[in-house]
């Protein structure tokens, strides 16, 4: 069940955490289409947890997969990666990557990533 699993995460997160990992991140607002297809900037508001995650970094045995609802920029990117190393933050740069969805202008506009 759920709660196993969840049981068991938890009593092995303090060795797990101490090892190398993969963060998969989806910034998401899970509300229904009728509700996100009038929100302006909607987008923007599912990523903007971007620099808060990328926080996640701090950690060298960390590697992140980000997936965002848009292709990001390569100066925002160089923006982020400005400022985790000013932060102390070595490396971030070769241990992100930024996914968004191949066909991400065929779907319909504000739809959750999720």
């Amino acid at each position: 069940s759920w709660r196993t699993v969840m049981q068991h995460f938890m009593e092995t997160w303090p060795e797990r955490s101490t090892q190398p990992r993969v963060v998969l991140h989806i910034p998401s607002l899970s509300y229904i289409y009728a509700l996100t297809r009038d929100i302006p900037y909607f987008n923007c508001f599912q990523n903007a947890q971007m620099a808060s995650r990328l926080c996640d970094l701090n950690d060298p045995n960390v590697t992140m997969i980000y997936v965002t609802p848009f292709p990001v920029e390569r100066a925002v990117v160089q923006y982020y990666m400005k400022i985790l190393a000013a932060s102390g933050i070595r490396g971030a740069e070769d241990r992100v990557t930024f996914l968004s969805p191949e066909n991400i202008m065929r779907l319909p506009k504000n739809i959750s990533l999720t």
